[in-house]
């Protein structure tokens, strides 16, 4: 259980950072896009549906 406590709280602190650079980026979409897909990644420790975001944002990154 601390184990899971622990990717919890420290994957929170990694989907807020990213979305913090997703909001600085907005003049480059291309690294908006790549925060965003980080972002979804680390979500994806807790909610497997947001695996979905990693590949959208990520198939967006590279098209930009």
């Amino acid at each position: 259980m601390v184990i899971r406590k622990y990717k919890i709280n420290r994957s929170k602190k990694i989907i807020k950072e990213a979305q913090i650079v997703a909001r600085e980026v907005e003049e480059n979409p291309a690294a908006q896009a790549a925060a965003r897909a980080i972002g979804s990644a680390t979500t994806a420790i807790n909610n497997v549906t947001s695996s979905l975001g990693l590949a959208f944002y990520g198939c967006a990154a590279i098209a930009y």
